[in-house]
């Protein structure tokens, strides 16, 4: 919870996913060793956690659907085929998202990102499909080229004592002397998300760009230098962020322009574009997910080099644990 409550540039979805997805594997080996055979919890929790947090099912169901083998199973370890784990996902999901929602019925309270406004795009709009692509491929490189960086000084700092306390302070302060200037690189991006849709007019372009870029280095910059958490929200943020910025400077609909940004930024970032549609549908309306699913298939496709893979990937955490 600290790096949540000190304003770190970091999403709550991983470190909450890795909590759950533990407690359900201690429950799994309890299972086991009562003579019960559960391999497939964990899967299913994961698939569970994700649609509950980003409200979502689609994001939970093919959240590990998308990048898994289908290899042979093994009944000793009661393994399902991929088809089946489709089926267990899918329950999982619309389960988890239906706990949350009754839970939000019957207690009040609400999360998440807002929806954006449905797209009124002029006729020249799609001619700016490919500059909020080549946008959102710019952010992908700013982030992997700062998890790179940052994840070797990491290394060479060490982990000693006085190092594993070291790093998180100083990337606090490089973080805290941006944000001076630039308030909202600080938290996930989820409640500063709210307040964009609302008054990104009055923010001028210059900001919004600058702030999204900016947000783009620093949430892997945390994430390497010890900050634990996740990378989704932080990002959205910053697609949104330089999608209105460059809607302002082209005077193109705002809706496209972040839909766009946003989706590529991802799907570059996580190779995945059935999960980045699928986390993206809670915040842009389905009238413009053909462009975020055009852009979610190029952002897939664009490379990154791979030497500035970031070991800070949501996806690898998840599956370490």
């Amino acid at each position: 919870m600290l790096p949540i409550v000190f304003g770190g540039s970091v999403g709550p979805e991983a470190g909450l996913t890795g909590l759950i997805v533990s407690a359900c594997c201690q429950i799994r080996d309890l299972l086991k060793r009562a003579g019960l055979r559960a391999g497939a919890i964990g899967d299913a929790t994961l698939a569970a956690s994700i649609a509950a947090l980003f409200g979502t099912p689609l994001a939970g169901i093919v959240a590990d659907v998308e990048s898994m083998p289908d290899e042979e199973p093994d009944p000793d370890k009661y393994e399902l085929r991929r088809s089946a784990k489709a089926v267990l996902y899918l329950g999982a999901a619309f389960g988890a998202l239906g706990g949350v929602l009754a839970f939000s019925a019957l207690f009040g309270g609400s999360s998440g990102l807002p929806r954006l406004a449905e797209p009124a795009m002029g006729a020249l709009d799609p001619v700016w499909f490919v500059p909020c692509i080549a946008l959102g491929y710019a952010l992908a490189l700013v982030f992997e080229g700062s998890g790179a960086l940052f994840s070797r000084l990491s290394q060479r700092a060490g982990n000693a004592p006085f190092a594993v306390i070291a790093k998180p302070v100083v990337a606090g302060l490089v973080m805290g002397g941006i944000a001076v200037v630039f308030p909202n690189v600080l938290f996930s991006g989820e409640a500063q998300t709210h307040e964009l849709v609302s008054n990104w007019a009055g923010l001028g372009a210059f900001a919004l760009l600058a702030t999204g870029v900016l947000k783009s280095a620093i949430t892997p910059m945390c994430l390497s230098m010890g900050w634990n958490g996740g990378h989704f929200f932080p990002c959205i943020y910053s697609g949104v962020s330089c999608g209105f910025g460059i809607a302002l400077l082209a005077g193109i609909d705002p809706t496209f322009a972040a839909g766009v940004v946003t989706t590529s930024y991802i799907a570059c970032t996580t190779c995945k574009p059935l999960l980045s549609a699928g986390i993206l549908l809670l915040c842009f309306p389905l009238h413009g997910m053909l462009w975020c699913g055009l852009a979610a298939i190029v952002g897939a496709l664009l490379p990154l080099p791979r030497t500035w893979r970031s070991r800070s990937n949501a996806d690898e955490e998840l599956r370490e644990l």
